[in-house]
């Protein structure tokens, strides 16, 4: 199963192979990309803060396409 059919399947609480996770919690973002909170409120931006999120995403072997 690829992963938006995993997602759909999921979504429409039908059986998957897997269960897709996808973290919420920003600062494992903050985290992964090796930067602190104080930093991330002096330049947060929306590019910056999807960085965060990709560089996580990367790091856990998400499959983001």
């Amino acid at each position: 199963m690829m992963p938006k059919e995993s997602f759909l399947s999921i979504l429409r609480m039908k059986d998957t192979d897997y269960i897709p996770v996808f973290p919420r919690d920003l600062t494992l973002g903050l985290d992964a990309y090796g930067t602190t909170f104080d930093i991330f409120l002096r330049d947060l931006t929306p590019e910056f803060s999807a960085r965060c999120v990709l560089k996580l995403q990367e790091q856990c072997g998400h499959d983001v396409t």
